[in-house]
């Protein structure tokens, strides 16, 4: 009974120092709307509420947060009225998204281990994250839940996973829309592998049941989106379109970006310009740089979301992840450790080479944390995992057991940073 109550307590004061720190970005830091593309958010909540769900959003924040929001605007809110209310339904998002986060970490990871991600995917990302009226924290989730039921699918494929995964994979998408990166990686990555496993066995039936499975995935994924996409291909002509992909990130850097929609006029009237060699996509981008710019453009923007990474408050988790696969390396503990298992997280090595290249390349137009958080959070979780089911006798319980001790210790310092420090890139 004691445990209970001791467990509840702190649980209760984990709470209210979260609330405590949100507060404190909320009331110090976060106090310009222009800041990053809260106020694109704000918009978009706001005509979301005046027409009822009828007006097209502008297609590159996605409409899941907006959506949310938009049920807390009032007619005759002024500006900042409005920003304040929604840093406040911000904060409510992401504590539930967070209280989801740790009961899923827990769920998933040792008790130890749960205790060492929940602390600093909870404080040291979400915290942070929670006053900005940003998708981040919801995105955070939801992708990270795609991530787990790709997973799930990858080392056990069944129906019920293929549903699921499709299903969360678009919810992420609707949160924001870099997600589908996955998706477009791991559904040749597991076609591939299935071809591969059953023709050399001659089990044709099984494959098509794998390819079925396949596209069950792509079915529910599609179902998700539907409303979403059904007014995109509308306005656009595209199920999938959205500005970031199509022409944001074929511009040298966010000025090039701003300076042709100054020369060229509205995003939504490009189509229409009788010279198309002026408007930024992918055919005109690849036609005017050469392999080796693409390559620098790539390297470069890489140092700036791992420099971004690093500076932020998750980054000093990030750094001491490497120092201990560092160790383990040294101890020739990896080496034992089932890479070439077929059935283990290759396809996510995979997706994070490709879409950490692809920030690096959107580098130069956003290169803030709150990106590559999004890539860092399952790479540490899946980390954890893998050394916790493949390193427990190596020097890993000693270094988890010392980096929780010292998060633990962190976190009394979350609060009070949380009051006076900006979340690095936005």
């Amino acid at each position: 009974m004691a445990s209970r109550v001791k467990r509840g307590l702190t649980v209760v004061l984990l709470l209210l120092a979260f609330v405590a720190g949100a507060l404190a970005q909320a009331q110090w830091v976060n106090v310009d709307s222009k800041t990053h593309d809260q106020l694109a958010y704000l918009a978009q909540a706001r005509m979301l509420a005046e027409t009822h769900f009828e007006a097209p959003t502008n297609r590159i924040e996605m409409p899941a947060f907006p959506t949310v929001l938009s049920l807390f605007y009032e007619p005759g809110l002024d500006g900042e009225a409005w920003f304040w209310r929604a840093k406040l339904v911000s904060i409510g998002v992401a504590l539930l998204c967070a209280i989801a986060m740790a009961l899923t970490l827990r769920r998933i990871l040792q008790t130890e281990s749960a205790q060492l991600a929940t602390i600093a995917i909870v404080f040291f990302v979400f915290m942070f994250r929670a006053a900005y009226v940003q998708s981040e924290p919801l995105y955070y989730l939801l992708s990270f839940w795609a991530l787990l039921a790709i997973d799930e699918l990858w080392r056990s494929p069944t129906f019920p996973r293929a549903v699921l995964a499709g299903a969360l994979l678009g919810a992420a998408w609707l949160a924001k829309a870099s997600i589908l990166v996955a998706g477009l990686v791991v559904l040749p990555l597991f076609l591939g592998r299935e071809a591969i496993t059953c023709a050399g066995k001659h089990l044709f039936v099984k494959l098509l049941g794998r390819i079925s499975m396949a596209g069950t995935a792509a079915l529910a994924f599609a179902l998700v989106i539907a409303p979403y996409a059904r007014k995109t291909h509308e306005s656009h002509h595209r199920w999938l379109y959205n500005l970031a992909t199509v022409h944001v990130m074929w511009c040298d850097s966010w000025e090039d970006f701003v300076d042709r929609m100054q020369r060229l006029g509205p995003v939504d009237d490009w189509s229409k310009l009788a010279d198309q060699s002026q408007v930024p996509t992918m055919s005109n981008y690849l036609a005017s740089h050469s392999v080796g710019q693409i390559a620098w453009r790539t390297l470069s923007g890489s140092a700036l979301v791992v420099g971004n990474l690093l500076m932020s408050p998750f980054g000093l988790f990030v750094a001491a992840m490497v120092i201990v696969v560092l160790m383990l390396w040294r101890a020739k503990v990896l080496s034992r450790m089932p890479w070439r298992d077929p059935m283990s997280g290759v396809w996510f090595v995979v997706y994070f080479v490709a879409h950490g290249a692809l920030q690096g390349f959107y580098g130069p137009i956003g290169a803030g944390a709150r990106f590559s958080v999004a890539l860092a959070i399952p790479a540490f979780v899946f980390l954890v995992r893998a050394l916790d089911r493949h390193a427990s006798e190596s020097v890993w319980p000693s270094a988890r057991r010392l980096l929780t001790r010292a998060t633990w210790a962190l976190l009394f310092t979350a609060v009070p940073i949380a009051a006076v420090t900006l979340y690095c890139g936005g």
